[in-house]
């Protein structure tokens, strides 16, 4: 089963690379900025407007709490990726500390220029983060 899958991931990969010349490794990095004082705290924060189109591959967040949640839109689509409610942050970005730093996202995702994420974050009501920063990885794609 998991031979259809790859098949069709490398597809639309392969389809994606082969409209552009050439591609390079993006770090789209982002403060969050929790004051680590306020439970529940939550924060709009935006990736740096990318100048080309790109494809995200997976994020990683300096930071081990697992109570901290996300809501991810691209900015130029509306698409929002986890619609109906925040998903906890490390189901979206591996930690700098762990053996995973970086997770991949289930399918890349095709962001185009002029475009940029934004992430609305919840911090923890309990255990609070104080901080924070989230990068995410990818190719930007050139002609």
């Amino acid at each position: 089963m998991w031979g259809i899958f790859q098949s069709v991931f490398n597809d639309y990969i392969k389809g994606i690379l082969a409209r552009y010349a050439r591609y390079n490794e993006i770090a789209l990095t982002t403060p969050i900025g929790f004051d680590g004082a306020t439970a529940s705290q939550q924060r709009q924060v935006y990736t740096p407007q990318i100048d080309s189109d790109c494809l995200i591959f997976g994020a990683g967040v300096d930071f081990t709490n697992v109570n901290v949640t996300v809501k991810v839109t691209d900015v130029a689509s509306g698409y929002v990726w986890n619609p109906t409610t925040a998903a906890p942050i490390h189901s979206l970005a591996g930690a700098a500390a762990q053996v995973m730093p970086i997770i991949l996202l289930t399918c890349p995702f095709f962001m185009s220029r002029q475009s940029k994420l934004q992430m609305d974050f919840t911090n923890s009501a309990a255990s609070l983060t104080t901080g924070g920063n989230i990068t995410w990885r990818g190719v930007k794609l050139l002609n």
